[in-house]
């Protein structure tokens, strides 16, 4: 199967606070998947990643194989 999301190597920080640290996460077309942590474990800073919203992280991040923020951004709602 596709990989639908592909996450390398992903650092963010947030006011000098390491809040991910070296994420690696591929998920395959076809799943449905959920994100479960603590309060302040880093789930929505994902998703702001993810979508294209945060600004200042380092890695790589892929949806349906698109890096560029503008086009994952048509491709994830959040």
């Amino acid at each position: 199967m596709t990989e639908v999301l592909k996450i390398k190597d992903l650092t963010y920080r947030k006011s000098s606070k390491a809040i991910l640290s070296h994420l690696n996460l591929g998920l395959e077309e076809g799943k449905i998947v959920a994100l479960l942590g603590l309060n302040g474990a880093g789930k929505t800073s994902l998703m702001r990643v993810i979508a294209g919203v945060a600004q200042n992280w380092h890695g790589s991040v892929a949806v349906s194989g698109q890096e560029k923020a503008a086009l994952r951004k048509a491709r994830v709602s959040f």
